[in-house]
């Protein structure tokens, strides 16, 4: 019980962060390559993905948006989020450090990525008992 309502908190953070910091747009869909795509309109199409628990497809425009800007933090938050959402909490938090070092002093990706851990530890500790 204690587990689900840590991981209902680290979930409305994350709402909570996807409605006061990024942009929700409502836009048509452009059919454009990935590689076609700024950075933010990666971003946004990744945020909607994400809303519809579409982790895999998120995660890949977060990847494309990477590559596109390496500094782009929020495409590594973006990351961070999705393979959290995939399960892979461990890989997610990785993401979340990288964006940590983009901007040491954003301290909601720093709680965010705080957050993360936590449920990291509590998986593992839960695996092994």
């Amino acid at each position: 019980m204690i587990n689900k309502l840590k991981s209902a908190s680290i979930i409305l953070v994350i709402l909570i962060v996807g409605a006061g910091v990024y942009f929700i747009f409502s836009a048509k869909k452009e059919t454009l390559p990935l590689e076609n795509l700024s950075p933010q309109k990666l971003h946004e199409e990744t945020y909607e993905l994400m809303q519809k628990e579409e982790y895999s497809q998120a995660l890949e425009k977060a990847e494309a948006s990477i590559k596109i800007d390496p500094n782009y933090l929020d495409a590594w938050v973006d990351k961070g989020m999705a393979l959290y959402g995939m399960g892979k909490c461990t890989d997610g938090a990785a993401a979340l450090y990288h964006a940590v070092n983009l901007d040491p002093e954003n301290e909601m990706i720093g709680a965010m990525l705080g957050s993360m851990l936590n449920e990291c530890k509590e998986t593992e500790n839960q695996l092994g008992n």
